[in-house]
């Protein structure tokens, strides 16, 4: 039989008072196998300090999967009334049933030993349902008497006539996509949260709201980027570092993937790649589509209503069909290079433009680095692109400087076009394609163009716009085939720019 020792007994208490102060260790200690990692312990710095008063009005955007719940709607108000047993909790959610599932989590964790070792916070005999309970403490002369605190679970669209409320938790309002396109259900949400909800609140209560992202018109995008209704907001990390300013609200938003650089991570990066790696979520994305995948994972819905590309306008060819017709080619390239040689996306748009002037497209990103962006302008060159465009910076940073000795040591001479952009917003170069695709003027190379309709369907919202850059580019040269005799001119235009290139190079 192991003994159990002072020191043991002492490392004992410590752990219990960590968990009544901290609770990340709170987690930790309820749950032997708690997977914790640097999302999880800013989830629940940001909940201590709700907890605190610190924050009142809070927006928790999680990924499916990655402990939204766990932490927010079922240990939380376990925490919150171990500290303070006299605290009122409601959570609302889109059935009571559902808010009555959290209860049950949370009642069972408060019933639990472990618990007890932390907390002399405990049940009410006499109220002890899952979606309804009340609690009792210790009072001076340790003996248990009934606390004020109480639990009670909510639907939305219910009556919560009577109750208050210390922390109102809403957590998924809607059920599913369908719900959350309804315009009739987002209306009842929106009505519910400002009549009933936050009604309940105390003088100085908090009220925290985290679902996932259906449409942009959901309760979090009415709140932080409807025209009529947002209120000023403030990201987590920016109030960590500078407070809270004139906001109200404070926005905590993890991706599945981050789309920036970030506090923690890297562009590209796994939000928990201990459980989900990014082979994981790239399969997830496979699986749901890139749409699905916006809205649930990233944060990001974008709805059919406010795609400015819609899907209906994009045509098909093969590409023997097209190898069949007479076509001139360009090719652009949006390398996204910076000074340094990493490897980033580089979308490239590979344009064979017939004799009717419509334009059949080849559209892929890479993730290449300087040397091999040079490599890919002299294999375009192979492939018989006659102009190959190339955003005016990277050009004059990366390109330009090893392009005429890569010529010279190679002997050949690929037509670079620098592109300007003018001053032109992307936004703005990229909504120039409508026309074209609105006019059945563009056609897609089956299976060659899956990155660029992702991006122009969820444009201008998507985490990715190279493909869709690269294309708006081809408005700036790409022509229809001219006659016979002017086909020979330029050919002989070309032949004797190369002649020239060659003579300056000493060749």
């Amino acid at each position: 039989m192991t003994q159990f020792t002072k020191k043991d007994a002492e490392k004992e208490l410590a752990r219990r008072e960590l968990a009544r102060r901290n609770f990340t260790n709170f987690n930790r200690y309820v749950d032997e196998g708690y997977m914790s990692s640097w999302h999880t312990e800013v989830l629940c710095d940001a909940l201590q300090r709700l907890e605190k008063k610190e924050i009142r009005w809070l927006i928790i955007e999680v990924p499916p999967r990655h402990g939204k719940s766990l932490h927010v709607s079922q240990r939380f108000p376990a925490w919150v009334v171990g500290r303070k047993p006299d605290t009122d909790v409601i959570v609302g959610s889109y059935s009571g049933d559902l808010a009555s599932d959290h209860g049950r989590e949370t009642r069972n964790l408060i019933q639990s030993r472990e618990y007890q070792n932390v907390f002399n916070t405990r049940l009410a005999p006499d109220s002890s349902a899952k979606g309804k309970w009340n609690t009792q403490k210790k009072d001076e002369k340790g003996e248990w008497v009934n606390a004020k605190g109480a639990y009670n679970a909510a639907g939305v669209g219910g009556s919560i006539t009577g109750k208050g409320a210390d922390f109102f938790i809403i957590d998924d309002p809607f059920k599913d996509r369908k719900e959350a396109d309804s315009q009739v259900i987002r209306e009842t949400v929106w009505s519910w949260m400002r009549s009933v909800a936050r009604t309940r609140l105390t003088p100085t209560g908090c009220m925290l709201i985290l679902h996932t992202r259906w449409h942009e018109d959901d309760l979090i995008g009415r709140l932080v980027d409807g025209k009529e209704t947002a209120e000023p907001w403030v990201d987590y990390f920016d109030y960590i570092k500078n407070g809270l300013g004139d906001a109200k609200w404070v926005r905590l938003q993890l991706k599945a993937i981050a789309e920036d650089d970030e506090e923690y991570r890297k562009k590209g990066e796994a939000l928990w790649p201990d459980r989900y790696d990014l082979a994981e979520l790239q399969d997830i994305k496979s699986t749901l589509g890139p749409y699905e995948f916006s809205a649930l994972y990233q944060a990001n819905p974008v709805d059919d209503a406010s795609r400015e590309f819609k899907r209906e306008w994009f045509k098909y060819r093969t590409y023997d069909e097209v190898s069949k017709m007479t076509t001139r080619r360009f090719v652009t390239i949006d390398p996204n290079l910076k000074k340094s040689d990493q490897s980033d996306y580089c979308g490239v748009t590979r344009n064979y433009i017939n004799s009717e002037g419509q334009w059949n497209l080849r559209s892929t990103r890479y993730r290449v680095n300087s040397k091999e962006v040079i490599d890919l302008i002299f294999l375009l060159h192979d492939e018989g692109f006659e102009k190959i465009g190339i955003e005016e910076g990277a050009f004059s940073y990366v390109v330009e400087p090893f392009l005429q000795e890569e010529m010279r040591k190679r002997g050949k001479f690929p037509n670079v076009i620098p592109l300007k952009h003018n001053q032109t917003m992307k936004e703005t170069r990229i909504r120039g394609l409508i026309p074209w695709y609105a006019g059945h003027m563009v056609y897609h190379l089956e299976g060659d163009c899956t990155d660029l309709e992702e991006e122009l369907l969820a444009f201008p919202k998507g985490s990715n716009d190279d493909c869709a850059d690269a294309t708006a580019y081809q408005l700036q040269f790409a022509e229809a085939p001219a006659s016979a005799r002017t086909q020979a001119m330029l050919q002989e235009q070309d032949s004797n720019r190369a002649a020239q290139i060659g003579q300056r190079l000493g060749l």
